[in-house]
């Protein structure tokens, strides 16, 4: 069926076409940050409410 050079050939014809769909893509990034930070003054951030590893054997409240 396919010989050295067709297998050859379709070897560059899927690595081309992997390529192709898996560049990245050209968006520029700085315009979308100035955007966001009228939003960031609306962000709240709460204090810690315990969420920290328990290590083995420690007592734990859930109250």
């Amino acid at each position: 069926m396919l010989g050295p050079i067709g297998i050859a050939v379709l070897m560059v014809a899927v690595i081309g076409t992997l390529w192709y769909r898996n560049r990245p893509e050209q968006v520029a990034f700085e315009p979308n940050t100035t955007l966001g930070e009228s939003a960031l003054a609306a962000v709240q951030t709460f204090p810690d409410q315990g969420r920290n590893h328990v290590t083995p054997g420690q007592p734990l409240n859930y109250d």
